[in-house]
């Protein structure tokens, strides 16, 4: 027990230390705003017109996007789970596709496909419909809360799916017996029993709605719309001088917001207890059958998942291997594979590719190691630090990943000894471990909360020391949680663009960063761009294929070994 506390001692040292950046930005903002260039107080930014845009622009952005991926992710779930549609395994994976899209890729994807000066999806309408005005504008506020909408449609499945699957079906069978139709049942009793479950997958979408740089960036700087995190990356990265204490004022302003979206979260997550249902056996699952409407349900299936994945890859591949978007012609030549030679033929390419592995690797390395530490003395100390330690663990939701990047860079301009690390990958390391701390923990805890202790009582009855029981005992009962989130760190490093863009050096140089700087110097060179893009993706579909392929390994050989014993 007193080895265990001092895990959580350690616990809280390490997290200290991840948050120590955060605690500097706010102290240098607020005691040495001439480093930084500041041309505000904070008292009088907070209340000038500017703000409360920034503000009421970004919820204006976020809260639709989330509203409008929830209804569809909803409306998928219960497709998949409540009826009859055929090929039902095949529709429970498909939604999964879309998180091997790194977000910017996707982003790429919707210009090139909705640009209304030569998007694919525009060219196709002038030729058929004769007109010159785009029908589709991805550059607007419509089209990002669209894009942002639909590519949030797996977090939401993933979390609606296991809430819309435990429902007991005998409920809905009773309002169908008592008159009520398929829909009515679906609103008056399907909706309010998934209440726990929606409000949490909306609250989610909202914060990750505020914290998405890539799509208001790629998408919403055309149309001049101004969300918190694109403001923070002007003040630092694209006005001249750089303001870094501006940018340090939005970003206070920033987590302000989503301290209070991430409490707002908290808070109904810990009341949807009352919401539980008890029953005396088990759950029974009957299924609508679709009878005529299951032409209709599958076509809406594949519209969810065609709007979610499919169309945007499809528009990456096929612009990566044609001149379509160059020549703003739908009679495009076959360019491939020369565009994937001139990709890597852009200077930095293997070397930006390499360093985004590196801190990808490391920075999984480091979350999941922190995140098992925090893990174990969350759930086996019983004590009031343990709590401590578990709210702790949700800080870094608050802080957007576009924030911990300038945070970072204040402690390496007013703090001694730190700007030896910058020019090097560490600083970016340190970044993605943080922002992805929060679901390492979260991946780990899932697994160990299911997992007793009588092994490790066992092994400390027997006179092993903490040590040896916790790395021989402890962590290979949780192997298949510490690989699971080794894999989602290390998919989510790759893709990752906030919290590295402010950080980077030509000495340390990230793929995404690479793939930024490209589309905004060679606008003509869609081809070489979709390339570089494509590349990205498969390299994340080829860690997550991976991850499949050791879990069954994991499961297989956790099966030879119980029937062994």
């Amino acid at each position: 027990m007193y080895a265990v506390r001092w895990l959580l001692v350690l616990a809280i040292i390490l997290f200290a230390l991840l948050i120590l950046p955060v605690i500097v930005l706010i102290f240098g903002v607020s005691f040495f705003p001439v480093i930084g260039a500041t041309t505000f107080t904070f008292a009088s930014f907070v209340t000038s017109p500017y703000a409360r845009g920034l503000v009421a622009s970004s919820l204006e952005y976020a809260i639709p996007s989330a509203v409008f991926a929830v209804v569809l992710a909803t409306i998928y779930c219960w497709i998949v789970a409540k009826t009859d549609i055929p090929a039902k395994r095949f529709f429970e994976a498909l939604p999964i596709l879309g998180l091997t899209m790194p977000i910017l890729v996707k982003a790429f994807a919707w210009e090139f496909l909705l640009n209304p000066a030569n998007g694919i999806l525009n060219l196709i309408s002038r030729t058929i419909f004769g007109t010159y005005a785009p029908i589709f504008n991805v550059e607007s506020l419509a089209g990002l809360i669209f894009v942002t909408a639909v590519g949030g449609v797996p977090l939401a499945y993933l979390l609606i799916m296991p809430a819309m699957k435990s429902i007991d079906s005998s409920f809905e069978e009773a309002s169908r017996v008592a008159g009520h139709g398929s829909l009515a049942t679906a609103f008056a009793i399907t909706s309010r029993l998934l209440l726990p479950a929606l409000g949490s997958a909306l609250l989610l979408a909202i914060i990750g709605g505020l914290n998405i740089f890539d799509y208001p960036l790629i998408l919403g700087q055309p149309a001049k719309i101004q969300t918190l995190s694109t403001e923070v990356y002007y003040w630092t990265n694209t006005h001249t001088p750089p303001s870094y204490g501006d940018g340090g004022l939005v970003s206070i302003l920033y987590m302000s917001i989503t301290l209070i979206a991430v409490t707002a979260y908290i808070w109904f997550t810990r009341r949807t207890y009352r919401f539980a249902t008890i029953t005396g056996g088990g759950r029974r699952q009957i299924l609508l059958k679709l009878g005529k409407w299951k032409p209709v349900a599958v076509a809406v299936g594949l519209s969810i998942i065609l709007l979610e994945f499919l169309l945007p890859f499809s528009a990456i591949i096929l612009v990566s291997m044609t001149n379509i978007y160059v020549t703003g012609s739908l009679a495009f030549d076959w360019n491939f594979p020369s565009s994937y030679i001139l990709a890597s033929q852009v200077p930095f390419f293997y070397q930006s590719l390499t360093a985004t592995m590196e801190i990808g690797i490391a920075a999984a390395l480091g979350a999941t190691g922190i995140a098992a530490v925090i893990s174990y003395a969350t759930l086996r100390t019983k004590t009031k630090s343990a709590r401590l330690v578990e709210y702790i663990s949700s800080v870094p939701l608050t802080v957007p990943s576009i924030v911990y990047g300038i945070a970072l860079f204040w402690m390496f301009l007013i703090v001694p000894g730190f700007n030896k690390l910058y020019g090097t990958v560490i600083p970016l390391v340190i970044s993605v471990t943080f922002v992805r701390l929060p679901f390492a923990t979260r991946i780990i805890s899932a697994n160990l909360v299911q997992v007793s202790n009588e092994l490790e009582e066992a092994s400390q009855v027997a006179g092993a020391r903490f040590s040896k029981t916790f790395f021989r005992i402890s962590l290979p009962l949780i192997r298949q949680g510490l690989v699971n989130s080794f894999v989602f760190v290390l998919v989510d490093s790759l893709r990752e663009l906030g919290a590295v863009i402010i950080l980077v050096t030509p000495s340390a140089f990230a793929y995404t960063v690479l793939l930024l700087t490209y589309y905004h110097v060679n606008t003509l060179s869609g081809n070489v761009l979709a390339a570089g893009s494509v590349v990205l993706t498969l390299i994340v579909m080829a860690i997550l294929f991976g991850l499949q392929t050791v879990n069954r390994l994991l499961g297989r050989g956790k099966a030879q070994s119980s029937l062994a014993s």
